[in-house]
């Protein structure tokens, strides 16, 4: 098995398997209740690599965009500031529910975000890239006809803030202003056990 060679190659499986049962379960069962009543399983793929099997992560407000251009991410943002007062795009946490999504940013962990969080998705578009890509980058003329009414109502048409479980494999934009827990995909099947 996958998670018992990993354990026996990097680590003692009876300090892995205590550091699940009394840090790692007890926690997110703990602070992580608002997330845990939605019955589901959210991936994040990272570039840089957390340090060792969990970590608790305080999200940037400052995100800045990989593919999509910064003043899109700006309009798009003032859009959903307008309607629900969170910038998602600049101070959310991207994550999907599709895990091989997530393996394209890099390493994968389990995504665990502490009670008080918002979050945003459409099931009109599984990639906000691919969206933007298709209408506007071909097309430089049609951003500058883009008016805040533009934003407003694409954002209340293709986007909404609920039916997390409705979502199998479409990017998720998650506002955690207490921050979130990110567990390793090594031990993820574990802890997901543990706690559904």
């Amino acid at each position: 098995m996958k998670f018992e060679k990993y354990l026996s190659e990097n680590r003692d499986s009876d300090e892995v398997r205590e550091m699940i049962e009394l840090e790692i379960l007890p926690t997110i069962k703990r602070e992580c209740k608002q997330f845990l009543k939605e019955d589901t399983v959210l991936y994040r793929g990272k570039r840089k690599p957390i340090k060792g099997l969990w970590d608790f992560v305080m999200p940037r407000k400052d995100r800045k965009p990989t593919d999509v251009p910064e003043d899109i991410q700006k309009e798009f943002d003032e859009g959903t500031y307008r309607r629900y007062k969170v910038k998602f795009r600049q101070w959310g946490v991207f994550v999907t529910p599709y895990k091989p999504q997530a393996t394209t940013y890099g390493s994968v962990y389990t995504f665990w975000p502490k009670d008080g969080y918002k979050y945003l998705w459409s099931p009109k578009i599984r990639d906000f890239f691919d969206k933007w890509n298709s209408d506007v980058r071909h097309d430089p003329m049609a951003l500058s006809s883009f008016s805040d009414d533009y934003w407003d109502s694409f954002v209340v048409d293709y986007y909404q803030t609920y039916g997390i479980k409705k979502n199998k494999a479409h990017e998720m934009m998650f506002y955690c202003p207490n921050g979130y827990y990110l567990v390793h995909e090594e031990i993820s099947n574990y802890v997901i056990k543990g706690l559904y």
